[in-house]
C-alpha cells in the first residue's frame, strides 16, 4: 500500500479544530495536546528514520541493549507521572518483571524470534501497557491513601500490618489501573479491532492467522500488566504512604 499524506492532512485539520474547542472549553487541556501531538509526531519520525539502524542488528546483546533503553525511558516517564521518591527505579524493577517474562515466554515458545523486526515492536507494546497500569496505579494509589489516611492509620494503630492496612486503597487503584484493558477485553471483536490485527489485515494477511496472532498479543499484555499492577501493590506501599504525608504538610 503506497503510503498518501491525504489521512494525515485531513487529520491535521481535525486537530487544529480540536485545539481550538479545548482553547474554548477547557483552557487547561490545550498545552498537554499541543505538546503531545508535537512531540509523537517528532518521536514517530525519529523512530522511522532509527528503525532502518536498528532493523539491521541482530545481536541479541545489541536488542537486549535496545530493550533496556525503552525501559529506562519507560521508567523516566512514570517516575515524572507518580512523583514518588526514586519513582524511577521502583518503575524500572516493576517494568522489567512484568514486560521480560512475557517477551521471553514467547521466544520460548516461537510466537516471535529474537530479531529487531519483531522484538522492538513487541516489546514497545507490552513496555507501553506495563508503563501505563504502573502509572495509573500509584497515581490512584496515592490519591485513595490520601483521602483515606485516617482510615489507614487507624488500623495500623490497632497492629494491622502497612501492606493489610492499605488493602482497600490498593484494590481500588488495580480496579483503576486495569479498566482500560479491561474494557478492550469486554469489546474486542466487536466494536474495537486491535492495531496488530489492522495492520497485519492491512498488510494482506490472513485473517485467520491475524486473529490468532492478536489473541496471543492481547493475552501477553494482559498478563504483563496484571504483574504490574501487582508488583506495584506489593512494593510501593510505603512509598506511596510518604508521599500522601508529604502532600499533607
Amino acid at each position: 500500500m503506497t503510503p498518501s499524506l491525504a489521512p494525515l492532512l485531513a487529520l491535521g485539520a481535525g486537530l487544529a479544530v480540536l485545539l481550538v474547542l479545548l482553547k474554548w472549553w477547557h483552557p487547561g487541556l490545550l498545552a498537554p495536546v499541543v505538546s503531545g501531538i508535537i512531540r509523537s509526531f517528532v518521536q514517530l519520525s525519529l523512530l522511522g528514520f532509527a528503525l532502518v539502524w536498528l532493523f539491521e542488528i541482530h545481536n541479541l546483546w545489541g536488542l537486549l541493549a535496545i530493550l533496556g533503553g525503552m525501559t529506562l525511558f519507560a521508567s523516566h516517564t512514570a517516575a515524572v507521572r507518580t512523583g514518588l521518591p526514586r519513582g524511577f527505579w521502583y518503575a524500572a524493577l516493576i517494568l522489567t518483571l512484568s514486560a521480560f517474562p512475557l517477551l521471553a515466554l514467547l521466544v520460548a515458545t516461537d510466537f516471535i524470534t529474537p530479531t529487531p523486526a519483531q522484538l522492538i515492536p513487541l516489546g514497545g507494546m507490552i513496555l507501553g501497557n506495563t508503563l501505563n497500569a504502573h502509572s495509573l496505579f500509584a497515581d490512584r494509589a496515592a490519591g485513595e491513601i490520601r483521602g483515606r489516611l485516617g482510615e489507614a492509620e487507624g488500623y495500623i494503630a490497632l497492629g494491622t500490618p502497612l501492606r493489610r492496612s492499605l488493602l482497600p486503597m490498593m484494590r481500588a487503584a488495580a480496579k483503576t489501573a486495569a479498566t482500560p484493558l479491561l474494557n478492550n477485553l469486554q469489546t474486542v471483536g466487536i466494536v474495537l479491532i486491535p492495531g496488530m490485527a489492522v495492520g497485519m489485515l492491512l498488510a494482506g494477511a490472513d485473517p485467520a492467522a491475524a486473529i490468532f496472532a492478536q489473541l496471543v498479543i492481547l493475552y501477553a499484555i494482559l498478563l504483563a500488566t496484571f504483574l504490574a499492577v501487582f508488583f506495584t501493590g506489593v512494593i510501593l506501599p510505603k512509598p506511596l504512604i510518604r508521599k500522601a504525608y508529604s502532600q499533607l504538610r
